[in-house]
């Protein structure tokens, strides 16, 4: 089997409408907010939503009934599982439709109790360009650092160290159809 060009039409229908459907997924918040209730429906119930400040993504977890334990604070869970989705949010929005994305490890420290909405900015992003350059699968290194807004801006309430290991979709030939999930040897 020829190995077919990338940017061309001749790749099957199914992996032009994947590759679409992935690009539209992070272009605004309601196209995330549509896929999220149908393959991630805990995000979709806790409202994480994509935010733009000073023209970086900082994604935004509203202070909801659903999000909050017995006490009246942020959920732990809730602010950790979210780090993963926020965290895959800036890496997908940077490395867009080419790539899957998959989480390996997170760490999430707390360090006070969040009694507001929570914002996700990124602290820090390694070894992303190198991966991308080398165009092999990879993992990229990510550091969150989540703040409560709204009470008071400059209040940390926790941060996160996470783990993502991307691959090339063109190496990767599994799809709903073929789940075999045979590597493509270069």
């Amino acid at each position: 089997m020829s190995q077919m060009d990338e940017t061309s039409n001749e790749l099957p229908f199914i992996q032009r409408a994947e590759r679409w459907l992935a690009e539209l997924s992070v272009r605004n918040n309601f196209w995330h907010r549509v896929f999220a209730f149908f393959f991630l429906p805990s995000a979709w119930r806790s409202g994480i939503a994509m935010r733009w400040t000073e023209g970086q993504l900082t994604p935004r977890m509203p202070f909801r009934r659903a999000n909050r334990n017995w006490y009246g604070a942020m959920s732990g869970a809730a602010l950790s599982g979210n780090a993963e989705i926020a965290g895959g949010l800036i890496l997908n929005r940077r490395v867009g439709r080419d790539y899957t994305c998959v989480c390996k490890s997170l760490n999430y420290r707390f360090l006070r109790p969040c009694l507001g909405p929570a914002e996700y900015h990124l602290e820090s992003l390694e070894g992303l360009e190198d991966g991308m350059a080398s165009e092999r699968e990879f993992n990229v290194d990510l550091k969150l650092r989540v703040f409560q807004v709204e009470k008071d801006a400059n209040r940390i309430v926790g941060k996160a160290e996470i783990t993502y290991h991307l691959a090339p979709k063109s190496l990767v030939k599994s799809s709903i159809f073929h789940p075999s999930g045979k590597r493509r040897r270069k």
